[in-house]
């Protein structure tokens, strides 16, 4: 990377949820890309910060809990992974055991549009309705991704989850009632 790619210092979320400024050199940079990002020099220091949360009191209303900040921050987070990961990447991280919870939220948000049917098969032989039901907190996300997918594998997968829990989430429900609607359409 030229000297204007590297930077010292980066913001990132940390697993506790707040916001820390780790050193560049803690990073393997695998893509050098800085068009989303607000570049700021403190003397010899580069700062770069994602262009959705750079406004005034960012900061402030994100450890106020203001929604603003938050959806923003989601936002920024989710445009990370798909501007630097491959679908490939992608698809890796979401079927690996190392992702958090939050992490394979904002994968399958960064997904959205870029599967194949071959990655839609992957994804239902990995997330199968009986680890769906002990791990609902990527159903919506999820189902959201593959109700735009017609075949076999997923209509199965929905059967297989709504014959088992049906009731425990109405948003599921509908997402799941509505595919079956428009299945034959």
């Amino acid at each position: 990377m030229d000297g204007e790619k590297m930077f010292q210092s980066y913001r990132i979320i940390d697993d506790v949820g707040g916001l820390s400024i780790y050193e560049s050199v803690d990073f393997i940079f695998i893509n050098d890309s800085l068009e989303a990002y607000f570049k700021e020099v403190k003397g010899t220091v580069h700062e770069f910060i994602h262009e959705l949360i750079n406004y005034p009191n960012f900061y402030e209303e994100y450890y106020n809990d203001t929604p603003k900040s938050r959806e923003y921050l989601e936002l920024a987070k989710e445009a990370i992974y798909r501007e630097d990961c491959s679908k490939d990447e992608l698809m890796e991280f979401i079927c690996d055991g190392n992702s958090s919870h939050e992490e394979k939220l904002f994968i399958l948000k960064a997904l959205q549009g870029q599967v194949t049917e071959d990655d839609i098969v992957r994804l239902v032989k990995h997330f199968d309705s009986g680890f769906l039901i002990q791990n609902d907190y990527l159903v919506k996300e999820l189902f959201s991704l593959l109700g735009k997918y017609r075949n076999e594998e997923v209509y199965q997968l929905f059967l297989d989850y709504f014959s088992e829990a049906v009731g425990q989430d109405s948003k599921v429900d509908e997402l799941i009632t509505a595919y079956f609607d428009n299945y034959y359409q």
